[in-house]
C-alpha cells in the first residue's frame, strides 16, 4: 500500500501534463515551487525527467527539498546522479546543520559513492555528524574499509573530543584487528585511552597484538 502524501489537484494537473511539457518550462515551473511541493511531486515524476529536472535547481533548494523527502520515494533517480551533486547537497546540509536529512540521503547511496561523498567532505566533523545519525552502520563500516589507516587515526581522534566513541568502536571495530592495532598504537594517549579498552572487549586478537607491544 502506498502511504505517501498525494500531490493536490494542482501538483497532480503538472504531473499529468509532464510528457508534453518541455523540459525547460517544466524546470521553471518548479522553480516557482515550496520545497514541500517539490517533494511532493518527485515520487510522481517519470526518473528520466527527474533526473535531468533535479540538476537545473539550485543545490540551496535541492537541500530544503530533501527535507521532505524519502530518499527511498527517487532511489532509482538519486544513484544516478553525479558523485559531484550529492556532494555539492551534502554540503549544504552540512551548512545548515541538517545531519539527519545528509544521513538519510548518504546511507541510500552505494558503498563507492559513499566513500567518494565521505573523501569530498574533506573534514571530519561533518563526516562524524552524519554517520552518528546512520541506520545502516555497515555500509559506513564497508565504505571505510579502504580508507588510509591516517585517515581513519585523524577521523578517530576528531570522534572522541566530539562524543562520538561509539561510532569511532563502531567502525574500527569492523576492521581487521592488525588494522586496529596500527591505528591505535598511532593515537593521542588520551583518545587511545578512551577507545582502547572498548575495541579489546570485541576483539581478543586485537588484545594478543596489543599486549605483544608491552612485553
Amino acid at each position: 500500500m502506498d502511504t505517501r502524501e498525494q500531490p493536490g489537484r494542482g501538483l497532480r494537473l503538472l504531473l499529468s501534463l509532464q510528457d508534453v511539457t518541455p523540459l525547460a518550462l517544466q524546470a521553471a515551473v518548479l522553480q516557482r515551487l515550496s520545497p514541500r511541493q517539490i517533494a511532493l511531486m518527485a515520487p510522481y515524476t517519470r526518473p528520466h525527467r527527474l533526473r535531468v529536472l533535479i540538476q537545473t535547481l539550485s543545490t540551496e533548494l535541492l537541500a530544503q527539498t530533501a527535507r521532505h523527502l524519502d530518499p527511498q520515494s527517487i532511489l532509482d533517480t538519486w544513484l544516478h546522479l553525479p558523485d559531484t551533486l550529492h556532494l555539492q547537497i551534502a554540503k549544504v546540509l552540512c551548512r545548515n546543520q541538517d545531519f539527519s536529512t545528509a544521513a538519510r540521503f548518504a546511507e541510500c547511496l552505494a558503498p563507492q559513492q559513499l566513500r567518494n561523498l565521505i573523501l569530498g567532505l574533506n573534514d571530519p566533523l561533518p563526516v562524524l555528524r552524519i554517520g552518528a545519525r546512520f541506520g545502516n552502520v555497515p555500509l559506513l563500516v564497508q565504505s571505510l574499509l579502504g580508507m588510509s589507516s591516517s585517515y581513519l587515526r585523524t577521523l578517530t581522534e576528531v570522534s572522541i573530543p566530539n562524543g562520538h566513541l561509539p561510532l569511532s568502536v563502531a567502525v574500527l571495530s569492523g576492521l581487521p584487528a592488525r588494522r586496529q592495532a596500527d591505528i591505535c598504537r598511532q593515537l593521542s594517549p588520551a583518545v587511545r585511552a578512551a577507545l582502547e579498552p572498548e575495541l579489546r572487549q570485541r576483539s581478543d586478537e586485537l588484545c594478543r597484538l596489543l599486549a605483544a607491544d608491552q612485553a
